[in-house]
């Protein structure tokens, strides 16, 4: 062989020993990146109030989009981006990163999670009512009693409410001082025609949060069909004083007056 010929043989030997690792190294760099950007974003969402505030979200969104494009298969970029579409509002982008997310990762929980929450906002609730189930079942998923709360609240919406008693009291075995999750409950039991347990939920309710119009008003509604119009009126008393331009308000004006 050409001593040129097999010089140029033993360079591209070299250069396609070394192809590997370069492109390891540029695949890393580019990962290294998008985890800078993507820690930028963060950083704007858990200033202030959070996600919640828009001028957060606004600020994180082009970071976000700059960690996708540098690394597309991480599901943590598509969760948190579908997040932000899902606090605007704009449900189609939100679920199409949820399920990008999980094509990456088929047991992500927080992406079950939120699509969960994005087909209840949709009225595609049996949908949400599995995603819901998918997160849970994830025995890894460490934040079962959210899942388990928004179970609950699907639950409730297609009328299981026996269900949803199941799911909310599993949510608050783990977490017992969700409000939320309390309110709720009672409603179920007041649905299934439980008014002792309805109560004793609403009560629970209100020491988490006392000044809470709408489980007064239950509560009230509850103590009245018991045959207890004294406290029953001091719930709707309290319903006024809160809340003294809604229409609990006037109606449970209209309850006073009847109990008077």
């Amino acid at each position: 062989m050409h001593p040129s010929r097999r010089a140029a043989v033993l360079c591209l030997s070299i250069a396609l020993g070394l192809l590997p690792s370069a492109c390891g190294s540029v695949a890393e760099n580019r990962r290294e990146q998008a985890n800078a950007h993507f820690q930028m974003a963060n950083s704007f969402l858990h200033q202030g109030r959070g996600i919640r505030d828009e001028s957060n979200r606004r600020k994180a969104y082009p970071e976000l989009n700059t960690a996708i494009r540098l690394d597309p298969q991480n599901a943590d970029f598509h969760l948190v981006l579908g997040t932000i579409f899902l606090y605007n509002r704009e449900l189609v982008r939100a679920e199409r990163e949820m399920k990008r997310a999980l094509v990456i990762d088929p047991d992500f929980g927080d992406a079950h999670n939120n699509l969960g929450l994005i087909y209840i906002d949709q009225g595609r609730l049996y949908e949400a009512v599995d995603e819901f189930k998918k997160a849970i079942g994830n025995y890894a998923y460490q934040k079962a009693e959210i899942a388990y709360f928004n179970l609950g609240r699907a639950s409730f919406l297609i009328g299981d409410y026996t269900g949803a008693v199941d799911v909310l009291k599993r949510s608050l075995d783990i977490i017992p001082n969700n409000e939320e999750a309390r309110f709720l409950l009672g409603r179920c039991y007041v649905r299934l025609g439980g008014l002792a347990e309805a109560e004793k939920a609403f009560l629970g309710a209100l020491e988490l949060k006392s000044d809470s119009s709408r489980t007064h008003y239950e509560l009230g509604l509850v103590l009245y069909k018991r045959g207890r119009k004294g406290a029953a009126a001091k719930h709707f008393e309290e319903v006024v004083r809160l809340d003294p331009h809604s229409e609990m308000a006037e109606k449970s004006e209209t309850f006073i007056k009847l109990l008077r």
